[in-house]
């Protein structure tokens, strides 16, 4: 079995949650579910999300938005 570490997963123990509406912010443990690589989670915070559902975005330690599976997605302006 490879270990965490050839498999690419973030290492790090905490994960930044920030609320893109109020800009709160909030260090938290990483979860299981989390892509390999998250760094930060985008995701509207309990009292913004005024009872609805918020969907997550996840993003890498250099700031790139990445799918489920950790990999940098595209650019939707550098798209042709």
């Amino acid at each position: 079995m490879a270990s965490d570490r050839s498999r690419g997963w973030n290492l790090r123990r905490e994960v930044k949650l920030e609320c893109p509406k109020c800009k709160q912010t909030l260090d938290v443990p990483r979860d299981a579910t989390d892509p390999p690589r998250t760094a930060k989670v985008l995701i509207l915070c309990p009292e913004c999300v005024g009872g609805d559902f918020s969907e997550a975005n996840y993003f890498d330690a250099q700031g790139r938005q990445i799918d489920l599976d950790g990999k940098p997605m595209k650019d939707p302006a550098n798209v042709e």
